[in-house]
């Protein structure tokens, strides 16, 4: 038979069908969440919102919560005969919904709605990875089970391996899995039978869909064996349903404990005689002849509640220890039920009709269990404490606070959270005036004096001993701090940092030094110069600058008027007076020129004066006159220097060479000329070849006319001589 629960649609919290554990938030501020609802039409009225729904439609519902947060919640009420196609299927194990009828219409596989859930050992079920999947609840009524599977698109995944992985399992309560058969994959565009042997009549088995590798694809599910047709008819006469309820309080405080008690819905049914009667044991019944021990209470309570002892009887203790936040909050929850069975062969399902085979028996639905709504919520109080330097911590409601910082404290019997805001009390403050930042040369000591209102007591640290007053006078540098306590006995230290300016002006005027005269006035300055030192000389010059021009120790005195520091020093200076030299007098020829240290003179008269000056050892000038008187070169005849011939065209004297005859004259020296003769001796001898000649072929002998002894003569055959043949 079938027992029918109300399951509720909650506002705020996402429940987790779990036995005895806690349901966790989703919280969706200022959202809308849009829901689908299938319901048998047996099933009504639904409830929703605080109102029970006997039609199909639209229904919206708000909650708001203290921080101003509104969830939305639209439900879409779709109702429906158990005898018409399942309209797609569970996104769970435990929400896998019943086979009903003995046909499963088109059905679309979403592979953005169903993701993976792989309880126990469900990993290694699949020919594939899990990744979306659905959920198909089938009850048998045979040892074999045949089902048709014909998938005709799909969109999502890979292209070219497409299609649905699907394996059929038997499970109790959606844990230790256990394949019947083999996975079987059906490509998109195809069809397949699926064959299920040594099967358990009237077990139920979970089919699970998977879109291979996340395709989502419209597919037929047709039973062809091992499935019920339906319920007999007039199985079932009459029947009726009683609602149960959950006792408990309604308002809790956090840390409260609270029992709540279920009372369990009811039936009354009417079975007509039959030669087959169900067997013993095989369906539970509520109402008359109900079996308590068919079934386990799971109770689902608020996130932040626990259990207290036993989680799944009609009973439950429950404390809210873990719902205090940080702000005034007022949380609206449930509290609700759901019974599972325990044994194979009780079949329950809520919202859906149980079809068993024939002459088993019929599930009838039971009434409903609705949730219990509760309201968790406590005051928000801020306490300020505040530490004193002296004297005992603080204390609030008996926890002694020593040190700064925000706190909370849970009051169960005052339903009130307090903040407790410790703070620490401030000294006075309290800062150090110095006469002086630094010692310096005018005040080699410096007076300290502790400044601030409410001082009771001042205690000096310094490296030679502790001093007691706000006053202190130092006469070495260093950082100097102050122990200072005001009235209300809190601490606090001062600090100041003493330096030292002792450092006299820079006055070096450099060794002692010799200038010459023509260099004066000579500029004496020490190093270092600035602006701001004052200059006292000892020849009563003042500033920087000192301009000498006689044989003397000149003195500065450089004074520092920020530190009041002073410096001398002296230099000796000697004056080197210039020398004169007056040489004599040089007779030079016209165009000769004289050179003295360096500098060449050529006097263009007679009686002209030079004068150069030149630098002597000390590094002073020196004058040097000459005078110079030219005088006339000498010239002497030196005869025939040589004479010009045919073998010989040119003649060479003192180095250079002459090819013209005549009188020619050389300067030797600036002083001194030569004079000479080049003669000439050119004579051309006469030359005849006698008349021309004819004749034959033979010797003939040439003769030159009027040969001269001693002359050579060369023919152009290359004879020589007067007769060549």
């Amino acid at each position: 038979m079938r027992l029918k629960l109300f399951l509720p649609l909650m506002l705020l919290w996402c429940w987790a069908p779990l036995f005895g554990e806690n349901t966790h938030p989703g919280m969706c501020p200022d959202t809308l969440v849009v829901q689908s609802q299938w319901v048998c039409e047996s099933d009504l009225p639904f409830a929703f919102g605080g109102q029970w729904l006997t039609s199909p439609g639209t229904y919206t519902d708000t909650l708001s919560s203290a921080a101003g947060c509104d969830s939305i919640v639209q439900l879409n009420l779709i109702v429906t005969c158990c005898d018409q196609p399942v309209p797609n299927l569970g996104k769970t194990c435990e929400g896998a919904v019943l086979m009903c009828s003995g046909t499963l219409s088109v059905t679309t596989l979403d592979n953005m709605q169903a993701t993976a859930d792989a309880p126990g050992n469900l990993g290694s079920v699949f020919c594939y990875p899990v990744d979306n999947n659905g959920w198909l609840k089938i009850a048998v009524c045979e040892t074999n089970l045949a089902l048709g599977v014909s998938v005709e698109n799909c969109s999502g995944g890979n292209p070219g391996s497409e299609g649905l992985e699907l394996a059929l399992m038997q499970a109790q309560n959606c844990d230790n899995f256990q394949l019947q058969g083999d996975c079987a994959v059906v490509p998109v565009l195809s069809t397949d039978t699926l064959f299920f042997e040594n099967l358990l009549p009237g077990e139920a088995y979970y089919l699970m869909i998977d879109g291979v590798a996340g395709s989502g694809c419209s597919f037929h599910l047709d039973p062809i064996s091992g499935v019920n047709s339906g319920i007999p008819d007039g199985f079932i006469t009459s029947g009726s349903a009683t609602d149960g309820y959950i006792d408990g309080p309604m308002d809790v405080c956090p840390g409260e404990m609270a029992t709540y008690t279920v009372h369990p819905p009811g039936c009354a049914i009417t079975v007509p005689s039959f030669n087959c009667s169900p067997p013993e044991g095989s369906c539970s019944w509520c109402g008359t002849g109900f079996e308590i021990d068919s079934f386990v209470y799971k109770w689902h309570i608020p996130y932040c509640a626990s259990f207290v002892g036993d989680s799944t009887g009609l009973s439950v203790s429950i404390v809210f220890n873990n719902c205090v936040f940080t702000t005034d909050t007022v949380v609206v929850d449930s509290i609700w039920v759901e019974l599972v069975p325990v044994y194979s062969d009780t079949f329950f399902h809520a919202g859906d009709t149980l079809t068993f085979c024939p002459c088993f028996c019929a599930g009838y639905s039971c009434g409903s269990v609705p949730s219990k709504s509760i309201s968790i919520h406590y005051k928000v109080e801020h306490i300020y404490l505040v530490i004193p330097c002296a004297g005992p911590a603080p204390v609030f409601h008996g926890v002694t606070y020593g040190s700064p910082g925000t706190f909370t404290q849970y009051d169960v019997p005052a339903c009130t959270l307090y903040f407790i805001h410790v703070s620490q009390e401030q000294a006075t403050p309290a800062f150090i005036q110095a006469s002086a930042n630094a010692i310096t040369c005018i005040n080699p000591l410096v007076e300290l004096q502790v400044v601030g209102n409410s001082i009771s007591v001042c205690i000096w640290f310094t490296s030679q001993n502790v001093v007691v007053g706000t006053q202190l006078t130092v006469g070495t540098p260093g950082f100097y701090t102050a122990e200072v306590t005001d009235q209300n006995g809190c601490v606090t230290t001062a600090g100041v940092f003493i330096g030292l300016d002792v450092i006299p002006p820079p006055a070096f005027l450099g060794p002692d030094i010799s200038i010459c005269q023509e260099d004066t006035p000579y500029a004496l300055s020490p190093a270092g110069v600035q602006a701001s030192y004052i200059y006292q000389w000892n020849n009563g010059t003042t500033g920087p600058v000192n301009l000498v021009g006689q044989t003397n120790t000149y003195a500065v005195t450089v004074t520092n008027p920020v530190n009041g520091c002073s410096a001398s020093d002296n230099i000796a200076v000697q004056v080197m007076p210039p020398k004169f030299t007056n040489l004599n007098v040089y007779g030079l020829c016209p165009g000769e020129c004289y050179t003295v240290a360096g500098d060449i003179f050529c006097p263009s008269f007679s009686g002209q004066v030079f004068t150069t000056v030149l630098q002597s050892y000390s590094g002073c000038d020196s004058t040097v006159q000459a005078r110079f008187f030219l005088q006339q070169p000498d010239t002497l005849d030196q005869g025939v220097a040589g004479v010009l011939t045919c073998n010989q065209p040119s003649v060479v004297y003192d180095g250079a060479v002459y090819t013209q005859p005549g009188y020619h004259v050389k300067q030797i020296d600036p002083c001194t000329y030569h004079g000479f003769f080049i003669e000439e001796n050119f004579v051309v001898p006469p030359v005849n070849a006698g008349p021309d000649q004819s004749g034959c072929p033979g010797l003939y002998t040439l003769a030159v006319q009027n040969t001269v002894p001693g002359w050579q003569y060369v023919w152009s055959t290359g004879d020589t001589g007067p007769k060549p043949v």
